[in-house]
């Protein structure tokens, strides 16, 4: 401490010397005190920049990319488990569509097929009965070779039945195994996969909720500091203030050493000057023992704040979101099997549709075939009616067996419609089953692996993020603390001011200011008047407004400068400090 026992030597040339000494070293204290604090609350306002950073990355988790959609994933799967036995019920009914239109299917190309096989019997018929007769055993002949291509065609269409119903006979196999693993996990994993994704998704908002009232916080705070931090000017203004008395009182020594005044001039001009300098002194210990005061009580007021961001870090811990993690890992890994297995009827489901609309497509193009081989059956049969009317002798037998080819192929006409209408109620039942199958896409096990891994990353980027706010906070804290206590320590310059202002009393040596009439006033004017040129706060003006003397010009204007007159920047010093502060 610089204060120290005043006894009355020190009102002597040594004491000039210790006045002197005694402000320098209090303005390089201040200067180095107040240097650190500014550098500690800037590194402050870092460490705040820091946590809102990080916070702001761990709500993104949440609210953005794979995270945010990870939970909804996880619900949707669980309800796609949930509506797996509806589902089955659908495609079993339509299983049973399919299966009854194949049937039919099945039963109206065997009536083809024997058609052909009538209207082959009837081709050699015309053969036998025209007794070889050229023009009709052509006609027999290309009539069989159609026959043949028909027959053909009827047994591509047989083929398809049968992959088609292969593929049938697949998909209950693995609809069977579906259901049967349906009764092992249904309702119980979906619903508990439901609820883990439910709660989950509330912790991540209280996370979010949490993450948010830290970045509130810490802005709050860095708001705080840095309203402080301009504040801190305080040790500034002290400085200069010093530096300005140290500096009128050396000029009025160094003066009065060369001024030759007589010894009465002399003493009225000494008490009048230091009598200036003691009221600018004790100005401005005042003002910095006020002000540096607010500034620890500023700093003390964003300790509990720094608590309370601390303690709301530690609050986003990680053992409820291991709690939900470990509950979901549980889940699926118990509805992996039965996803497996729904994949796979799916899979065979598309397999089927994929056969039923070949199949639809494969009839669609083949009854149109018949439909022409029929027509051109037909065309024969009249053709050979109408010859059969210029050869007496065959006619009539020939034109029997025309009529009958005739018959056979009206009735080959009506089964090949029927073909058509059930190929085109394939078509409509492959419609709804893609409708159905487009309604129920879900999440493979790896896709819920995955969603369970973007949640496992934001479960642990909002740790690292919660433990870069505490480690910051705690840094905040300390930073806050240090610099208090170096404010307050600060305030001991205190007490080295009073011993310079009792310095400055005992050299005055009076209580009741010395007489200047009809003194030689000329050196306290002019050391007064560059005392006044030195000045940068109004508060120094305002203490030498009262010691001049009649004539000298005044420093105040009567109405406030505004900031944009000559000397405005000064005056806004001091109120850049108050304003800062309050």
């Amino acid at each position: 401490m610089l204060h120290a026992r005043i006894s009355a030597s020190d009102a002597s040339p040594a004491g000039d010397a210790t006045i002197s000494v005694l402000l320098s070293q209090i303005t390089q204290g201040i200067d180095a005190r107040f240097v650190t604090v500014g550098k500690t609350l800037a590194q402050a306002v870092e460490s705040i920049d820091g946590i809102v950073t990080a916070l702001r990355e761990a709500t993104s988790t949440f609210e953005a990319g794979e995270g945010a959609a990870a939970v909804s994933n996880l619900t949707t799967a669980a309800r796609r488990l949930s509506g797996v036995g509806h589902q089955m019920q659908g495609r079993a009914q339509e299983m049973g569509e399919i299966q009854q239109a194949s049937r039919r299917l099945s039963a109206h190309i065997a009536e083809v097929k024997k058609s052909l096989h009538v209207l082959h019997i009837f081709g050699l018929n015309v053969k036998i009965a025209a007794s070889g007769a050229d023009t009709f055993v052509d006609f027999a002949n290309t009539m069989s070779g159609q026959l043949a291509a028909g027959e053909a065609e009827v047994g591509a269409l047989q083929a398809k039945l049968e992959g088609l119903a292969t593929s049938l006979r697949s998909m209950e196999h693995n609809d069977r195994l579906l259901a049967s693993e349906c009764q092992r996990v249904v309702p119980h994993v979906p619903d508990r996969l439901e609820a883990d994704a439910a709660a989950l998704r509330k912790h991540q908002a209280m996370l979010s909720e949490l993450a948010e009232k830290n970045a509130v916080l810490a802005r709050s705070i860095q708001g705080s500091v840095a309203n402080v931090l301009g504040a801190i000017q305080v040790g500034d203004i002290a400085r200069q203030r010093l530096e300005h008395v140290l500096q009128g009182y050396a000029d009025m020594q160094a003066t009065l050493a060369t001024a030759g005044l007589c010894a009465e001039d002399e003493a009225a001009t000494r008490d009048h000057l230091l009598r200036l300098l003691l009221a600018q002194l004790t100005s401005s210990a005042q003002e910095f023992r006020t002000e540096t005061q607010a500034l620890v009580r500023a700093l003390r007021g964003m300790v509990p704040e720094a608590d309370r961001l601390i303690a709301l870090s530690k609050g986003g811990g990680s053992e409820d979101g291991q709690v939900f993690l470990r509950s979901l890992e549980a889940g699926i890994a118990e509805a992996s099997a039965m996803i497996a297995q729904l994949q796979l009827a799916d899979a065979q489901a598309a397999e089927t549709l994929r056969i039923i609309v070949d199949t639809v497509d494969d009839l669609t193009g083949r009854a149109a075939a018949m439909r022409i081989l029929r027509i051109e059956v037909q065309q024969m049969a009249i053709n050979i009616g109408l010859k059969c009317r210029r050869v007496e002798a065959i006619g009539r037998p020939v034109a029997v067996i025309a009529n009958e080819i005739r018959a056979s192929s009206d009735s080959l006409d009506q089964t090949i419609k029927q073909i058509t209408a059930e190929s085109a109620g394939l078509g409509a039942i492959s419609l709804r089953m893609r409708k159905h199958a487009d309604a129920h896409v879900g999440q493979d096990s790896d896709g819920l692996a995955s969603s369970l891994s973007a949640i496992r990353e934001g479960a642990l980027r909002t740790e690292q993020a919660m433990a870069v706010s505490e480690r910051m906070a705690s840094g905040l804290l300390g930073a806050l603390r240090s610099t208090t206590d170096e404010l307050e320590q600060s305030l001991d310059l205190g007490d080295a001011l009073e011993r310079i202002e009792d310095l400055l009393t005992i050299e005055l040596g009076r209580d009741v200011p010395l007489a200047l009439e009809g003194r030689d006033d000329q050196i306290i004017r002019a050391v007064m008047e560059r005392m006044a040129r030195s000045y940068t706060m109004a508060s120094e003006r305002m203490v030498h407004e009262a010691f001049l003397l009649p004539g000298m010009a005044r420093l105040i204007a009567d109405k406030p400068i505004s900031s944009a007159s000559p000397g405005g920047s000064a005056d806004d010093d001091d109120a850049l400090f108050d304003d800062a502060l309050f």
